[in-house]
């Protein structure tokens, strides 16, 4: 016989219930209720095995029921022993069929290694490899055989010294390279900047536009300090 259930009840039903084929119902303050979900009118009522939840349709956010074939999922597990290792492969090899259940078949592999780690089709099927009797992951075992990691791949450690001294020259021949153009770039830039300032002074001069060009050593305008820039060329005497 059901019975229904005071909303102020809920979680501490919950605490004590499981239901392994379940909707949920999200209620607006954030709790949780699974069970099978019956609407009527403005009430949901939960069937959670032991009794019924009934709550407002106002109080809930959403309801989320599995799709045919995670109840089908749920109900195959519903006959698996909680320490059966081999209960629980049986439901995996069912569901490693069905598309859209991979994420629960791998839990479900992950749970028949706890229970027993010596499954060697579980194993296996998560990748592990039996070396020297213990069962290693491929990185564990790349480690065992002497390997190293290295630019994202397995080299021997000879090889990864090899490896990373060649990496290191390159380097420095890039380096090198690059200090070099730089150093080239920079010169061109100077001589680039050396003929423009000689024009812009010789069109200065040619305009008039300096004033007190005078020659001699002590002429503050003379070829002493616009001669690197003009270069030989001789100004008229006035």
């Amino acid at each position: 016989m059901k019975t229904t259930i005071p909303l102020w009840s809920c979680l501490l039903l919950l605490a004590v219930v499981h239901t392994a084929v379940a909707d949920e119902v999200v209620l607006k303050n954030g709790s949780k209720l699974e069970g099978t979900v019956t609407e009527t009118g403005n009430k949901v009522i939960i069937d959670v095995g032991s009794g019924t939840i009934t709550v407002d349709r106002s109080e809930v956010a959403s309801i989320n029921r599995p799709d045919e074939l995670n109840r089908e999922f749920d109900h195959r597990m519903q006959s698996v022993r909680s320490d059966d290792a081999e209960s629980y492969y049986q439901v995996y090899l069912w569901a490693k069929k069905q598309d859209g259940l991979k994420s629960r078949t791998d839990r479900l592999l992950r749970k028949i290694v706890e229970i027993d780690p010596n499954h060697e089709q579980s194993r296996r099927a998560l990748g592990y490899v039996n070396h020297k009797g213990a069962w290693l992951t491929q990185d564990e075992l790349k480690g065992a055989l002497g390997l190293v990691r290295y630019n994202g791949g397995w080299v021997t450690a000879e090889t990864a010294e090899r490896l990373k001294r060649l990496d290191h020259e390159l380097s420095l021949a890039q380096m090198k390279e690059t200090a070099e153009a730089e150093r080239a770039k920079a010169q061109l830039e100077i001589e680039r900047d050396q003929i423009m300032m000689r024009q812009q002074i010789i069109d200065l001069i040619e305009q008039g536009e300096l004033p007190n060009v005078q020659f001699g050593p002590g002429a503050p305008w003379g070829l002493r300090y616009w001669g690197p820039a003009v270069g030989a060329r001789q100004l008229p005497a006035e």
